[in-house]
């Protein structure tokens, strides 16, 4: 449905003017009665503000002739609101579907908004893991490193270890080949101690050989 310019209302009972706007036709006279001043003949249009005359000629007072070229400045306007009517159907409907539309944007954006505090939660949450496992990194590395050094050293150790087993096992074997050479001249010692004890005897009994005889 059309509108009136002067009165933004739906129009009622429209009326135009000779430029061609068209207004509601207590709206119009209102402007008329406001806008006309003395004796004028012709008031300003409130859209363009073309001056368009506002008396008629008496038609008695012409010739018939001319009587059928004169007509109302304003005259009444017929409007077909049929086209208007569906037309307004359709906008009532659009504006239902903008408001659908309207709704789904606002909840999609309030989705939009959890899923993003969502994501920034578990954006948090892998930045705090991340953090724990280059700390857990770094005390892996840390801890590597010492129990390399550790085997370094349990190495080193070992080797020393080996080193003192050979070292022992020879000083064994050198203490054996000094028992047993011990021992030889041990033998040899007694032997040389006994031998004297043996002549002695020898002689005693030579001795007493003689004495008998």
């Amino acid at each position: 449905m059309a509108t009136c310019s002067i009165c933004l209302s739906d129009l009622q009972d429209p009326v135009c003017t000779p430029c061609g706007h068209i207004y509601c036709s207590q709206c119009l006279s209102f402007h008329i009665l406001a806008a006309r001043v003395g004796e004028r003949d012709t008031v300003k249009c409130p859209t363009c503000r073309v001056p368009f005359p506002i008396v008629t000629p008496e038609l008695t007072t012409l010739p018939k002739h001319v009587q059928r070229f004169i007509t109302p400045s304003v005259r009444r306007v017929y409007i077909d609101t049929t086209h208007s009517q569906a037309l307004q159907r359709q906008l009532t409907r659009a504006k239902s579907q903008i408001r659908e539309l309207v709704k789904e944007s606002q909840d999609l954006q309030a989705s939009n908004l959890s899923k993003k505090r969502k994501l920034e939660e578990v954006d948090g949450v892998v930045n705090r893991l991340a953090k724990s496992h280059c700390q857990l990194l770094e005390q892996y590395s840390l801890k590597k490193s010492k129990l390399q050094e550790a085997g370094d050293v349990t190495q080193e150790w070992k080797e020393r270890y080996n080193d003192l087993l050979e070292a022992n096992v020879a000083k064994k074997r050198e203490l054996a080949r000094a028992n047993s050479e011990a021992a030889e001249w041990k033998r040899k010692y007694e032997a040389l101690f006994k031998l004297p004890v043996k002549l002695a005897k020898s002689r005693s009994i030579h001795h007493q050989a003689k004495a008998r005889q």
